[in-house]
């Protein structure tokens, strides 16, 4: 699952949440019978972080929920 993030200052508190919600969504699909990776793409925000990008995640573009509250918190709303 790939989570496209707008970087504004407006979004900002709903973007913090996102974390909380694929956690959510993990549990609800029963995480012992599924495995999941994330992406996450950014756009919108100033200077260079206005054309979309990929957020590494432990230096990878999927990784696991684990990595992902640590994408969002470098993130630059604006």
């Amino acid at each position: 699952m790939v989570v496209l993030v707008q970087e504004t200052s407006m979004l900002k508190s709903y973007a913090e949440k996102i974390p909380l919600y694929l956690n959510n969504v993990i549990q609800a699909l029963d995480p012992h019978k599924f495995s999941f990776k994330f992406g996450v793409m950014s756009y919108g925000g100033r200077f260079s972080h206005a054309r979309p990008r990929a957020i590494t995640l432990d230096g990878q573009l999927m990784n696991d929920i684990s990595t992902v509250k640590h994408a969002f918190e470098h993130l630059k709303f604006a």
